[in-house]
């Protein structure tokens, strides 16, 4: 949705490898065959940029990608950065599944922006299923919520970085839990930069539209349920239009 908002004459494609996620709980090997093969089906789409909307796949398997395309391919990371920058005197949560926070791209991340490893990392096994299920505010989230924060009250947050793209989905149901938890806390997701960055890359280069697509501006594929997918999208509707999609 950010990139629909902030590239208002760009065309997208959304591949959702729905029948083999989460990603977060595969082996870096399968992880990095899966995205190629996703990849593979997003180049039958004549693409001028690719976005690897995924931290996961992004912290395993970018610089394969990257050596295989000739198109920008615009990668994904937990925003400990900008909550690291607005720090006052709390810690950082970041929210991630387990595959993110235990890959060498992200604890190189962190060796910059964290090296005294101040951080609150709260791996998210399971989260990423529940979310799929399609009810953002369901009992079912709020408790696992409550479960994850609940051992660490006694401490003092500033910040929680959503570091994983399903977990903006949850936003208001994170940031519900943690306000009373802890008063005045921030959330950050890394979405937003991402785009931006897309979008400078493809103005430097001459790749952004000069004038509005004419078709369908957001189509979807799943390698799984589309309808089920389908149903995930339709509470997305941007400026009237309802996404496409196909299985």
């Amino acid at each position: 949705s950010t990139a629909y908002r902030l590239l208002p004459d760009e065309r997208f494609v959304y591949y959702g490898d729905s029948a083999r996620a989460p990603y977060g709980s595969r082996t870096p090997e399968e992880i990095s065959a899966f995205t190629v093969e996703c990849v593979c089906r997003l180049a039958e789409h004549d693409m001028k940029a690719l976005v690897i909307a995924c931290n996961t796949a992004t912290s395993v398997a970018i610089e394969r990608i990257r050596a295989w395309l000739q198109i920008p391919v615009i990668s994904m990371e937990p925003a400990i950065k900008p909550a690291f920058e607005q720090r006052k005197d709390g810690r950082v949560a970041v929210m991630a599944t387990p595959a993110t926070l235990s890959q060498p791209r992200f604890l190189r991340l962190r060796g910059r922006i964290d090296p005294n490893n101040e951080a609150l990392l709260l791996p998210c096994s399971g989260l990423v299923e529940l979310i799929e299920k399609g009810d953002f505010k369901s009992q079912e989230i709020f408790a696992y919520l409550e479960d994850l924060f609940a051992p660490h009250k006694d401490q003092k947050l500033d910040s929680v970085v959503l570091g994983c793209t399903h977990f903006v989905l949850i936003a208001e149901a994170v940031r519900s839990v943690c306000e009373r938890l802890y008063p005045g806390i921030s959330i950050f997701d890394g979405n937003e930069g991402t785009v931006r960055h897309l979008a400078h890359v493809l103005d430097q280069r001459g790749m952004l539209n000069s004038k509005p697509y004419g078709g369908d501006r957001v189509v979807f594929f799943s390698s799984g349920d589309a309808d089920r997918l389908r149903e995930l999208f339709d509470g997305l509707i941007y400026n009237g239009e309802r996404l496409q999609g196909a299985k």
